[in-house]
């Protein structure tokens, strides 16, 4: 009876209509002829009819998985993909690879657009892509993608993804993982989901050519050398809820001359702007937040706090480390 459930399985199968077809077919075959191979032993093994039963139960329910595993990584019929002068647009309507279809992508494809159920095996056929040594690729849309691995991009994502210069995330993304664009030289600017809330170690770090970064209202922690090395950066604007910046999340970013700091910041950690030449600090925080001697390096930066404040700053550490500070009776920006 086993063998015939396999069979009525793989008659019922819709072929999928693409070059991954006989690779899904071969497998299928393999996991039939494997598993009705190993019923035959159990008939002639088991000491106990129980036994025979259990088994068979067991071993049948680990195939169907591994069926069900391999007709989701492969292509389906209804997943499709255009190209249209310099951009590949892919279409996935249910779940499957796109391997298949970033091999029709030549020289001259710069953009990459992919809608619909994006599996994790995915996400590493395009660090592939955007890695490489050379090629054309350049940006790359998933913001109308449904992420399936818990709705995140998984720590080290896009990695070294040296050809990367910009990319549009799906507003779904709850987490970024660690590391997920570590390295990735060339990316120039990044939208961040507003279901983000903390921006994780080494996030960012070597994005030499990031220029500008909007975090969102729902980040509350930058962590250890999360923007580290981003030498083009420019200026930025801590949103509010931010509660802490981590060890050396902004050191040696070489360009970064404007930061505002939020009221509800209360910890900012050693060497964070450390080999950064701020020119301009805006504090909205009515508590100095915590700092350290080696937390900025530009000592002759011009702080500006509310006249409220003044007393607070000028007797904490901040009085200390700051030669300029501003006092203002006027909001923040």
């Amino acid at each position: 009876s086993s063998e015939l459930l396999v069979l009525t399985m793989m008659g019922n199968s819709q072929a999928p209509r693409n070059r991954g077809a006989s690779n899904e077919w071969g497998f299928t075959f393999f996991v039939y002829m494997r598993f009705s191979i190993t019923f035959k032993s159990i008939d002639a093994k088991s000491p106990s009819i129980a036994n025979k039963r259990f088994m068979k139960k067991a071993l049948w329910g680990i195939a169907c998985w591994i069926l069900s595993i391999t007709a989701c990584q492969s292509n389906k019929p209804n997943n499709t993909f255009c190209i249209n002068n310099d951009t590949l647009t892919i279409s996935l309507k249910e779940c499957g690879s796109i391997t298949d279809f970033l091999k029709h992508a030549n020289d001259s494809i710069e953009h990459i657009i992919i809608s619909g159920a994006l599996v994790k095996n995915n996400m590493s056929e395009l660090r592939k892509h955007f890695s490489a040594p050379y090629g054309a690729f350049q940006s790359l849309d998933i913001s109308g993608c449904n992420i399936t691995e818990n709705n995140c991009i998984e720590e080290g994502a896009f990695e070294s993804c040296h050809l990367l210069t910009d990319i549009s995330l799906p507003e779904g993304i709850k987490r970024i993982g660690a590391y997920a664009f570590f390295d990735c030289n060339s990316l120039k600017s990044i939208h961040i989901p507003k279901k983000v809330s903390v921006i994780q170690k080494c996030t960012f770090m070597g994005c030499e050519s990031l220029e500008t970064i909007e975090l969102p209202s729902s980040i509350t922690h930058i962590d250890e050398h999360a923007f580290m090395g981003c030498k083009m950066l420019h200026d930025i604007v801590i949103p509010d809820n931010v509660v802490s910046i981590g060890y050396a999340s902004f050191d040696g970013c070489t360009s970064l001359t404007n930061i505002t700091l939020p009221e509800t910041l209360n910890h900012i950690s050693k060497f964070a702007f450390y080999q950064s030449p701020l020119e301009t600090i805006y504090c909205k925080a009515s508590f100095p937040p915590t700092i350290y001697p080696s937390t900025f390096s530009a000592n002759n930066a011009t702080l500006y706090i509310l006249q409220t404040y003044e007393d607070l700053y000028q007797q904490s550490l901040w009085g200390r480390v700051f030669q300029k500070i501003i006092i203002t009776t006027e909001d923040i920006p």
